[in-house]
C-alpha cells in the first residue's frame, strides 16, 4: 500500500466542487474506458460494493486552503479567531506537532466570468441573455491525498490522472471551465500514527468510529448522473455526510489509513448504483 500527494494546476476556473466521490468516479470511468493497464471499469466497481478499494482518493482542497483538523480548532486557545483552512505545508505541521502556525487566512478563490448567448442564425448576441457564472481558480492549483493498494501499481495511477487532466474537471468544460494541467506525484509516508485521525474527505460514517471524535457534518447530492431519476427523487436526494476535517480518536475504525465505506442509496431504477464515501485519514498529535 502506498500514499501519494498529487497537486492539480488549474489553468481556467472550475465549477464543480472536488469531492472525492466526483473525483473516484471519473477515475472509474477512465479505468472503465481502458486507461489503466490490467484494470477495467469493472473491477473497481466490484471492489467498491465489497469495500475493498484498490483506490483511495480524498477530496482536492486549494494548495493554500486545506481544511484545519476539527480537533485543533476545538482544542486551541482564541479558535475563533484561528484560520479554517492552512496551506499545505503548514497543515502538515500542525497535525505533526499541534503547534499552530503563523498564517493568514485562506483566499476565496473566487473568479466571476460573464457570458453571452449568440443566435447561431446572425452571430449576434441574444437579447436577455447576459449571465455571469462564480468558479475557483486557485492559483498554486489543488491537492489531494490517494492510497494505492498492493494491487494498484503507481503507473496506472498515473495514467488515470493524465487522462483527467486532459479531459477536464466538472460542468462547464465545453465552454472553458474546469481545464487542468498535472503538477506533481509524490509518494509520501504519513508521519508515525498520532492519537487522532483527520478525515481528508468527505465519508459515509460506520458504526464503528470511535465515539471521541470531531463530527463535522455535511448535506451531500447522492445522485445518478441521470436528469430523468435526479427528478424523480428529488426530495431524497442528499445523504449526511462527514465532511474534511472531521477528526476521531485513534483505535478501531479510526486505527488505519482510511475511513468510510461505499453504500448502496436503493435509488429507483439504479438498483446497483453505490456511492463512494471514503476518505484517506492522516494522523494528528495534539500538543
Amino acid at each position: 500500500m502506498g500514499t501519494y500527494v498529487v497537486r492539480i494546476r488549474c489553468e481556467s476556473p472550475y465549477l464543480t466542487p472536488w469531492r472525492n466521490a466526483t473525483l473516484w468516479g471519473r477515475m472509474a470511468w477512465a479505468a472503465a474506458s481502458g486507461a489503466a493497464p490490467g484494470w477495467a471499469g469493472e473491477d473497481l466497481a466490484v471492489w467498491a460494493g465489497m469495500g475493498e478499494l484498490p483506490l483511495v482518493v480524498g477530496d482536492a482542497f486549494p494548495y493554500d486552503a486545506v481544511p484545519v483538523p476539527a480537533a485543533c480548532l476545538a482544542r486551541s486557545d482564541g479558535a475563533a479567531k484561528r484560520p479554517k483552512a492552512l496551506p499545505w505545508p503548514d497543515w502538515l505541521r500542525l497535525c505533526a506537532d499541534g503547534a499552530w502556525p503563523d498564517a493568514p487566512a485562506a483566499p476565496a478563490h473566487e473568479v466571476e466570468r460573464t457570458h453571452v448567448s449568440l443566435s447561431r442564425t446572425t452571430g449576434a448576441a441574444i437579447d436577455g441573455q447576459l449571465r455571469s457564472e462564480v468558479g475557483w481558480q486557485p492559483p498554486e492549483g489543488v491537492v489531494f491525498v490517494a492510497i494505492l493498494s498492493e494491487e494498484m501499481e503507481e503507473a496506472a495511477f498515473r495514467a488515470l490522472l493524465e487522462v483527467l487532466c486532459s479531459e477536464g474537471w466538472g460542468y462547464g468544460r465545453s465552454y472553458g471551465y474546469g481545464a487542468l494541467a498535472l503538477r506533481s506525484v509524490e509518494r509520501v509516508e504519513p508521519p508515525p500514527d498520532g492519537a487522532h485521525r483527520v478525515a481528508l474527505g468527505h465519508l459515509h460514517p460506520t458504526d464503528d468510529l470511535p465515539a471521541e471524535g470531531w463530527w463535522r457534518w455535511a448535506s451531500v447530492p447522492v445522485l445518478p448522473h441521470d436528469p430523468t431519476t435526479r427528478r424523480a427523487i428529488l426530495p431524497h436526494r442528499y445523504a449526511a455526510m462527514l465532511a474534511p476535517g472531521a477528526t476521531f480518536a485513534a483505535g478501531g475504525a479510526a486505527s488505519g489509513a482510511r475511513l468510510g465505506r461505499v453504500i448502496m442509496p436503493e435509488i429507483p431504477g439504479h438498483p446497483d448504483y453505490a456511492h463512494y464515501g471514503v476518505a484517506p485519514a492522516w494522523p494528528v498529535h495534539l500538543s
